[in-house]
């Protein structure tokens, strides 16, 4: 991989697994498992384009035709709308139910097969990666096969002598799985002249694909068998994702230098492909849940497939969790919880006084409020009492020495005494309201 730079490495990889509905426009999958050729159109221009393209520069005109084929159903996946009348239509790829002949099961229950028995193997696996570590690769590479046999029989069956002709040649399965195998293992072997020798010297992940079909046309012309072009076109679109896969395992180097690995050492690609393989397999997994929960949501399939899902989101993590989880731990995590229950008992004390304190302070500026209000009102009392006195003193001199008023002292002595009697009630009322 040194001829590739890192920042290249990561940006393939992105494009592939950079969301769900990446991986699907890159893969073709699970739209592949989509085709309709009950439309004569779009039928003749899909069986055209596996019969005629033999160059890598004709690949858009191919993935064209084959996303003209599946843009019916391949939308009804992609927005979630119910799938039943496709599976029980009368021309389908056989997702759900057995080809006829009895060879070969089911497209979804073949992947079920392949896996429902283990969960993906967790991350520290991948310390030394080679051909033994990745349980799933030989998986995924007898999903993608299945697939592939599978369609043929369903292109073959809606072929006649003028479209799709090449379908009309009968190649029996386990002829065709040694066929696959053999292409596969010739990819595999030149997988890094793919990677690093790109078209156009783009080092692209759309070059590298180009490359791998390039491929399949050296291996095709140098090869004699029953395989027509159709075929191997057909092999191509259905090994998509398994090339895509190929490209991120290969990033991976081995513990050990050797010359057949020429992955990676940088950290960061290291552990950004090692996320993207988990991405590959769980995106392959959620477009097969999706096609079979579209079609019956409560079928035997579908909640396998869900079992499935859920395995590998919790196995994930399982053995990492039970490799910590030792004595010496599980007693430092009992004290370090006692510790944070004291902790918080003393935050909850804390914060009742903080809450006591806050709610006398409420209480003060309440009281604050209504004892600057009393004392303006006893300022205000206490000036006009004022005022009253020194008009009460200043009559007296008017009473006593005002001939005219002499008589009526007698009535300014009664009101004297009316008011001392007053102000004395008045005192002791607020004598008292003191003392209470």
């Amino acid at each position: 991989m040194s001829g590739i730079d890192i920042d290249v490495l990561l940006t393939n990889m992105m494009a592939i697994i950079g969301s769900y509905e990446t991986f699907v426009i890159r893969t073709k999958y699970p739209a592949l498992l989509c085709i309709d050729l009950s439309q004569s159109d779009p039928k003749n221009g899909f069986y055209t384009k596996l019969a005629g393209v033999t160059v890598s520069a004709n690949l858009p005109q191919l993935f064209q035709a084959l996303d003209n084929v599946t843009a019916k159903y391949g939308s009804m996946v992609s927005n979630n709308m119910n799938l039943t009348s496709f599976a029980k239509a009368a021309i389908y790829p056989y997702i759900f139910t057995q080809p006829p002949g009895g060879s070969q099961i089911a497209v979804i229950p073949a992947f079920i097969s392949n896996f429902i028995t283990n969960p993906l193997p967790p991350a520290s696996s991948y310390s030394g990666i080679d051909q033994t570590q990745l349980e799933y690769k030989a998986s995924i590479y007898s999903v993608f096969q299945h697939c592939y046999l599978v369609l043929v029989k369903f292109m073959q069956s809606q072929s006649d002598s003028t479209i799709g002709k090449d379908f009309q040649t009968t190649i029996n399965d386990s002829v065709s799985t040694l066929y696959v195998q053999s292409i596969v293992t010739y990819i595999e072997n030149n997988i890094y002249s793919y990677m690093n020798s790109p078209v156009s010297s783009s080092q692209d992940i759309n070059a590298f694909i180009a490359n791998v079909y390039d491929g399949i046309q050296t291996f095709a012309g140098n090869t004699s068998n029953s395989m027509t072009q159709s075929h191997y076109n057909l092999f191509f679109l259905c090994f998509l994702p398994y090339f895509s896969f190929l490209y991120i395992y290969n990033v991976l180097p081995t513990t050990t230098l050797t010359s057949g690995n020429n992955g990676s050492r940088n950290g960061l690609v290291r552990r950004f492909a090692i996320l993207a393989l988990y991405k590959v397999f769980m995106y392959s997994i959620y477009g097969t849940y999706k096609m079979s929960v579209l079609f019956d949501p409560s079928s035997q399939s579908t909640m396998q497939l869900r079992q499935i899902l859920d395995t590998n989101i919790s196995a994930l993590f399982d053995q990492e969790t039970n490799k910590i989880m030792t004595s010496t731990i599980l007693q430092t995590l009992n004290q370090n919880t006692k510790t944070n229950m004291n902790q918080m008992s003393s935050l909850q004390q804390q914060n009742g006084k903080v809450t006591m304190n806050r709610s006398n302070l409420n209480n003060i500026l309440i009281y604050q409020d209504r004892a600057t209000q009393d004392l303006a009102k006893a300022k205000q009392t206490k000036w006009l009492w004022f005022a009253f006195l020194i008009v009460y003193v200043a009559i007296i001199p008017i009473f006593m020495f005002v001939t005219a008023l002499q008589e009526h002292v007698d009535y300014f002595f009664i009101v004297s005494v009316v008011i001392m009697f007053a102000l004395i009630i008045l005192v002791m009322i607020a004598m008292a309201k003191n003392f209470s």
